[in-house]
């Protein structure tokens, strides 16, 4: 991925829904293992580990706010 395309991408991270991202780590998960080039898996394992970090970070950020209630 270049500059543009990973900047892109953190865009998608904080503009979608909840749903998407579940969706979206699911298919990652089911692709990963059909890819074969190094740079495909790089970029395929890059896309997985923020989309998890940004699912994470969005279910912390909601029990800390639950806890606060």
């Amino acid at each position: 991925m270049d500059r543009d395309e990973k900047q892109a991408f953190k865009r998608w991270l904080t503009t979608a829904g909840d749903k998407e991202l579940q969706i979206a780590l699911v298919k990652m998960q089911a692709l990963e293992h059909q890819l074969t080039e190094a740079d495909a898996i790089r970029d395929l394992r890059y896309m997985k580990k923020g989309t998890f970090r940004e699912v994470e970070a969005r279910r912390e950020l909601a029990i800390a706010i639950n806890n606060c209630k």
